[in-house]
């Protein structure tokens, strides 16, 4: 199914159970989300808290959301993020998901202020490796858009793929980097899963379902 969306076109499979596992932008895992009737979840990635402002602003139904970020400058060899500088413009400091720990200090203050009053979010500074431990329950989704090298992202898959229930989704962002792609596909034939999609669109997302 193709679907036109001002100069983007959008492509959606529908499976037979009428679930879409082709999703070309964040927007529409709002739809997924409710389709799945998500209603306590974790973003491993938070940089500035836009997308998670975005989930607790079109999710009613969420009652608890987990962000969940080092906020620490990386040295360059252990931290990709080139879906924050792509080849056709230079990025700024302040869009570089590596910014220096000036700006990862700033972002960590910016967050806390955004959802001071927020009862629904809970803020933990960690790696998210480190951060599993302090969830004490499952989680009906997981949105993993943090490092983008192949090894830290498979390592989040592995560590949050347990804390998610069967029938929730494990998700995320950026596609469209070589080594998130491999790292998803990698792990869906490790744990034999079959139904996970792809958008083939700049800065495209993904999904699973826990079966």
């Amino acid at each position: 199914m193709f679907r036109e969306n001002n100069s983007n076109i959008e492509y959606i499979h529908i499976d037979k159970k009428g679930v879409p596992y082709y999703v070309f932008n964040r927007e529409y895992f709002m739809h997924i989300f409710n389709i799945f009737d998500c209603r306590i979840g974790a973003e491993i990635g938070v940089m500035d808290g836009v997308h998670a402002e975005h989930l607790l602003g079109n999710l009613p139904q969420l009652e608890k959301l987990y962000l969940i970020d080092p906020w620490k400058h990386y040295p360059e060899e252990i931290y990709d993020d080139s879906a924050q500088s792509p080849s056709h413009y230079q990025a700024l400091a302040e869009e570089d998901g590596n910014a220096n720990q000036e700006i990862q200090d700033s972002r960590f203050e910016k967050v806390n202020r955004l959802f001071a009053d927020n009862k629904k979010v809970i803020i933990i500074r960690k790696e998210s490796i480190e951060a599993v431990c302090d969830i004490g329950e499952e989680l009906d989704f997981v949105y993993i858009d943090a490092n983008h090298r192949y090894e830290f992202v498979m390592a989040d898959l592995v560590a949050w793929y347990e804390k998610v229930r069967r029938g929730g989704l494990i998700c995320g962002h950026d596609t469209n980097i070589k080594n998130v792609k491999r790292a998803v596909m990698d792990f869906c034939r490790l744990m034999d899963i079959s139904g996970h999609g792809w958008g083939w669109f700049e800065y495209s997302s993904w999904f699973f379902e826990k079966k």
